[in-house]
């Protein structure tokens, strides 16, 4: 709830505490590994990188829980996460993340997992200094999930990385520039989307 209202100081501390009570145990859940990645995209939206970093490698290095039920959320948390490399100067990580991301992506039938996908590729293209590219692809990832009847957004964390990210492209462009690039994005189809969003030399 936290995450989704903007609220991630009260979030993190949350993330925190859930993750001390599991370090106590001998039998990971899913709680611990989703607080960790939890963890790390609420220190990414307080512009705290370095203890975001840690958490998404902590997240990253970690074992998933016992029979790995829910795998299709394991691959959207690590998208998540992209962001965070890029972020921090690591560009070549984000990069290969998230083309890993997207080759298990095509093997998951899930709606909106093509819209997650080009949204996290619009926050590594805004974190890597690219606010055109980024406008493109976020503009992409709202029109291929544009379903009045559903979120555009897979999860909550996706939801406020499109926010946050949106909110500061647009403080470094003109409105005529945001306008323009906006129609662009919008007029990819999904294929063109993913395209884009998987080749960063592209991106200019």
């Amino acid at each position: 709830v936290d995450t989704t209202l903007t609220d991630q100081a009260p979030a993190a501390r949350i993330w925190s505490e859930i993750i001390s009570i599991q370090e106590g145990t001998t039998d990971p859940s899913w709680a611990g590994s989703s607080a960790l990645s939890g963890l790390a995209t609420s220190y990414l939206l307080l512009d705290r990188i370095p203890q975001a970093l840690e958490a998404a490698n902590r997240y990253l290095s970690a074992s998933p829980p016992h029979g790995d039920r829910l795998v299709w959320w394991r691959h959207t948390a690590t998208l998540e996460l992209v962001p965070i490399f890029a972020a921090a100067n690591l560009p070549d990580v984000a990069t290969e993340l998230l083309h890993e991301g997207a080759r298990k992506m095509r093997g998951i039938a899930m709606q909106n997992i093509e819209s997650h996908l080009v949204c996290i590729a619009g926050g590594i293209a805004f974190w890597t200094e690219k606010p055109h590219a980024a406008v493109r692809l976020l503009s992409a990832s709202i029109a291929i999930a544009n379903d009045p009847t559903v979120s555009p957004f897979l999860t909550p964390a996706h939801g406020r990385i499109f926010a946050q990210t949106v909110a500061r492209v647009r403080a470094r462009l003109s409105e005529q520039e945001t306008r323009s690039l906006r129609e662009q994005g919008r007029r990819m189809s999904v294929e063109e989307a993913l395209r884009y969003a998987l080749s960063d030399s592209d991106w200019s």
